[in-house]
């Protein structure tokens, strides 16, 4: 994501001695964006609580000019305390920025004891990257200075400038920046209209952001499972899943991440296939006719007998006599036949 101011301000104090506590106009930084502070002094500068200091983008001379910096991850106050070595005159500016991912060049050129209206030039060399932020500090010291020029540096924004005290002890800052920077080097440096004897710029470089798809910080993501298909590709983070088992055919794939199945037994037919992961299955007899095929599966069936046809030997048949022919008696045997009646 491309790098964008959020706000500035920039104030002049003389009471660091004790503790200059500075408020930020912006309050607590949202997680992620980057405060800059810029400092020079007539004295030395101790410290600004909870900001990190930026050595190649520090110089110590005639005047003490530092840069620091804090890159939110969560918990930040919105006040910097800044602690000078007694109560001397001392410029402060205050920047903070959105999208920026980490520092890449920092460095500076300075110039003392030698009454100039220009800081030298200074050249941050190739960047890293494409869209990245630069952000310029001329550090004026030893004489009031008004009408600060950018322009010698080409396509700069003036943000602010802040001039502290009077005569020899004076301190004041201008500062510029630029967005969308890189590859190639950057040159900058500041003029003004009043000559004065100690002029520094401090310059630093900072990269953007590639991307805001995990937010700083975090350090575990949960995703709701893809859609099943037969081709499944696992999902960012996602450590194990559940399948719905697809529905039973003759011929039947295993799902990606299925370790076992229990299907439904297929309609009894002639011929049967066993469903895949299916150990055993139990059927219903079919209806009994002459011919019975055993079914898959089937140790044994008892049958319902059928109704009886045709003649069955063994079975008694009683035969009621109809009307005598052939001179047959009906109380005496005939050709030798007993009383008994005939068996079939």
């Amino acid at each position: 994501m491309p790098i964008s101011p959020v706000a500035s301000n920039a104030v002049g104090f003389a009471d660091g001695n004790a503790g200059h506590v500075y408020t930020l106009p912006s309050g607590a930084p949202t997680v992620g964006d980057l405060d800059i502070i810029a400092a020079n002094s007539n004295t030395v500068i101790n410290s600004v609580s909870g900001f990190t200091k930026i050595t190649a983008a520090s110089a110590l001379n005639n005047q003490d000019a530092q840069t620091w910096y804090r890159l939110a991850v969560g918990g930040e106050g919105a006040t910097a305390t800044i602690t000078t070595a007694g109560d001397h005159d001392a410029a402060l500016h205050w920047s903070r920025w959105r999208g920026v991912a980490a520092l890449d060049v920092a460095t500076k050129a300075t110039v003392d004891a030698s009454a100039g209206s220009t800081t030298p030039t200074v050249s941050t060399g190739t960047l890293a990257a494409t869209g990245e932020l630069v952000l310029a500090v001329g550090a004026v010291h030893g004489a009031v200075t008004t009408a600060p020029n950018w322009t010698a540096w080409s396509g700069a924004t003036p943000l602010t400038a802040v001039t502290q005290g009077s005569g020899a002890s004076t301190s004041t800052s201008y500062v510029a920046y630029k967005l969308g920077a890189g590859t190639a080097a950057e040159a900058s440096s500041v003029s003004w209209t009043t000559p004065a004897p100690d002029r520094y710029i401090l310059v630093t470089t900072w990269t953007a952001s590639a991307g805001q798809s995990v937010t700083l910080g975090q350090a575990v993501e949960t995703d709701t499972a893809q859609a099943i298909s037969r081709a499944k590709r696992r999902t960012l983070g996602q450590a194990s899943e559940a399948d719905t088992s697809a529905a039973i055919s003759r011929a039947k794939a295993r799902t990606m991440g299925q370790t076992a199945e229990t299907d439904s037994a297929l309609q009894i037919g002639r011929l049967k296939s066993r469903a895949l992961g299916q150990p055993s299955e139990t059927d219903t007899a079919r209806a009994i006719t002459r011919t019975k095929a055993r079914t898959l599966g089937r140790a044994t069936e008892t049958d319902t007998a059928m109704p009886l046809v045709g003649v069955n030997p063994g079975a008694d048949i009683t035969i009621s006599a109809g009307p005598p022919t052939r001179a047959w008696a009906a109380s005496a045997p005939a050709r030798g036949w007993s009383a008994r009646p005939p068996t079939i």
